[in-house]
């Protein structure tokens, strides 16, 4: 799933056509990490929605390695807490 949704990120913000998909994409991944307590990737795509509604495009491009990356980190600490039984 995380997969899924970063690469429909990175494919929106390389479309400046694409602003409304990469803010329903940005917003999903921020709500549902603050829901799961994922706070640090909560707070980072918060900043990246605040650089995409400001239309700051190049800030929004240079964000996303940060957002993939504690992303893909989150990912492996949930697997490792809840999955690993």
């Amino acid at each position: 799933m995380w997969e899924s949704r970063c690469q429909r990120l990175t494919t929106a913000l390389a479309d400046p056509d694409a602003r409304e998909k990469a803010l329903d994409t940005v917003i999903s991944i921020k709500v549902s990490s603050a829901m799961i307590g994922a706070l640090r990737l909560a707070r980072l795509a918060a900043s990246l929605e605040e650089q995409i509604r400001a239309a700051a495009l190049p800030e929004a491009v240079s964000t996303l390695p940060a957002v993939a990356e504690c992303g893909k980190a989150t990912i492996q600490e949930l697997r490792l807490r809840y999955c690993a039984a």
